[in-house]
């Protein structure tokens, strides 16, 4: 387990001096933010006026292009400088949070998880647009390791508009082993708010195995091309030590709901749905705070302890 205390101290002289320059750059969006609310207050005052002694459709338009102008000038200032300090943290911060994984790690704030290892691990069928950032690369326990933070999203197009539904949004993690599963198997949360997250029969072509726990049983369905195979990988200790990492990360708020896992060929894959953007920070959040940093650095934890249970 990751010492937070101890990291957090460590960092902290780069927490600080990045948190100057994040209000370096939210400061420079007080002069636009001003001339928004003034632009606000017009808005108001020329609608009280027409409301009161009418107008023409030329003081009708030009109340509303005030409006529009101070609001989109604030917001793309601000936008700009929310870039400006995301770059800012990935290039100088997060490197730092991430090498606490072990010597070796790496990290590309534009990098992207492979489309086949996920299309490979069948546990989403239901997307048609993909978007991957923030890929990591390193070794736990001598096993390959590499995650990043997806969105899968379902886009379905009519004549009058596009609708666009979340499939998935977080982190997705491969973990090489040094063997193979002789049959591939998978398990996904028993309930979900959106059923469209589960694999179905006809894409897995497998069964729903049965296990002796209780506990792991009321939390996850297992699908298997070779029941008898799965019951015997399945020990008593792995699970209980995957419930309580589920669980302890759903406790804190790090995932938003339940893990799903594939494991298939020499790979076991796992898909963590996450409740924060990974490796950033708003411009109005603090960056020097050990509440900021713990979140980060919970959820690294729990990148890590996936791999190390799983050797």
């Amino acid at each position: 387990m990751l010492d937070i205390a101890k990291i957090y101290t460590t960092l902290l002289p780069d927490l600080e001096k990045a948190d100057r320059v994040r209000q370096s750059g939210l400061n420079r969006t007080v002069p636009y933010k001003r001339f928004f609310f003034l632009c606000l207050t017009l808005f108001v005052a020329l609608i009280v006026y027409i409301s009161f002694y009418g107008g023409s459709d030329g003081l009708s338009f030009i109340t509303l292009l005030i409006l529009i102008v101070g609001l989109m000038t604030y917001a793309i200032k601000r936008s700009l400088e929310a870039n400006k300090f995301k770059e800012y943290f990935q290039k100088e911060i997060a490197p730092g949070l991430i090498n606490n994984l072990g010597p070796g790690f790496s990290y590309d704030p534009a990098g992207r998880f492979s489309k086949e290892i996920l299309a490979g691990s069948k546990l989403f069928s239901y997307y048609n647009r993909y978007n991957s950032e923030d890929l990591v690369k390193g070794i736990i326990d001598g096993k390959a390791v590499t995650f990043a933070e997806i969105l899968l999203e379902k886009v379905s197009e009519s004549s009058s508009r596009s609708r666009r539904s979340t499939i998935f949004r977080g982190v997705f993690l491969s973990i090489e082993l040094g063997s193979t599963f002789p049959s591939p198997f998978w398990i996904v949360p028993k309930t979900n708010k959106l059923n469209v997250y589960y694999p179905r029969l006809k894409d897995v072509e497998g069964e729903i195995v049965e296990i002796d726990h209780p506990e792991f049983q009321n939390t996850f369905l297992i699908y298997s091309t070779n029941t008898q195979l799965t019951q015997a990988l399945l020990k008593k200790n792995f699970m209980d030590s995957f419930i309580a990492l589920n669980d302890n990360l759903k406790n804190k708020k790090i995932i938003a709901m339940d893990m799903q896992f594939a494991f298939v060929n020499n790979t076991i894959l796992v898909a963590m749905p996450a409740k924060l953007k990974f490796m950033e920070s708003r411009l109005s959040e603090p960056v020097n705070t050990k509440d900021f940093i713990e979140k980060q650095l919970l959820f690294l934890d729990g990148v890590y302890r996936v791999g190390k249970i799983i050797g």
